[in-house]
């Protein structure tokens, strides 16, 4: 066992060191990230503190090494990557118009907590494709001793404001147990090179970067207890939690976009 850990853990190292600074073709990539995948596959079933330490090193190494592949790589912000692309380990969620994408996948670090790793590609210009974090598990919060959850993406939503700015709305999960779990709406734009938190939420005269709802989840609920955007982007449906046992209540809080912001109606329900 001991000797197949190290001899994994060596070969890990040569994953990042591989990478080369030509631009990397999608299929490349695939091959890459199935690998580290089989990699880290092989050490969540040995579970042991030797195997949850070289499970740390392979996805940090996969975060940097998507981190790079995917700078000014125009065919890795648009291909379809099918063989990676699978449902309970990597997300690739693609914006509507192509500017923007999500890499996501469960690090399988956690035991009955899912810790989760996210880059993005995001279009600054005709010439330009920039990359940048969203979550990395290895990084601790200020005043912390837990690492983070990191949250799950399962949306990617566009809107265009009146002026013709392009807001991008990335619907997450973050799992602490089996049935706790937060779910958020996060606004981005870019701008001057980069993704930036965007103000797009005005809640009785707040003005908010993100949404967020704590509950308590679980198979058998029949609320869907998601933030969700309306077909037409024209409404977002926050679900109202009970205070008492944190489980939904079936009803929402609406936010309607007005052209520029999605405001809080406290009329709706």
């Amino acid at each position: 066992m001991r000797i197949a850990l190290k001899i994994l853990f060596v070969l890990s190292l040569g994953l990042f060191a591989s990478a080369r600074s030509v631009a990397q073709s999608p299929t490349e990539v695939e091959e890459y990230i199935l690998d580290a995948f089989k990699k880290i596959n092989y050490l969540r079933d040995r579970p042991s503190e030797k195997a949850t330490d070289t499970l740390k090193i392979l996805n940090k190494q996969l975060l940097r090494y998507l981190l790079k592949a995917g700078k000014n790589n125009e065919l890795l912000l648009t291909s379809e990557m099918k063989r990676v692309s699978v449902e309970d380990q990597m997300n690739i969620l693609t914006s509507e118009d192509g500017k923007v994408r999500i890499f996501n996948w469960d690090t399988e670090t956690g035991a009955a907590i899912n810790y989760f790793d996210a880059i993005v590609l995001f279009r600054v210009n005709d010439t330009t494709i920039a990359t940048a974090v969203l979550n990395d598990v290895s990084k601790k919060p200020d005043g912390s001793g837990e690492e983070r959850n990191g949250e799950w993406y399962t949306k990617l939503n566009t809107v265009t404001n009146k002026s013709g700015r392009v807001y991008y709305l990335f619907s997450s999960k973050a799992m602490y147990s089996i049935k706790s779990k937060e779910f958020f709406l996060d606004a981005y734009t870019i701008y001057g090179g980069k993704l930036n938190p965007a103000p797009l939420f005005i809640n009785r005269n707040t003005t908010l970067y993100s949404l967020s709802v704590a509950c308590v989840s679980t198979l058998t609920n029949d609320v869907n207890p998601e933030i969700r955007v309306t077909g037409d982007k024209q409404r977002i449906l926050a679900p109202i939690i009970n205070k008492i046992d944190e489980y939904p209540t079936g009803k929402y809080a609406v936010y309607v976009f007005d052209g520029n912001n999605y405001v809080f109606d406290k009329n709706a329900h």
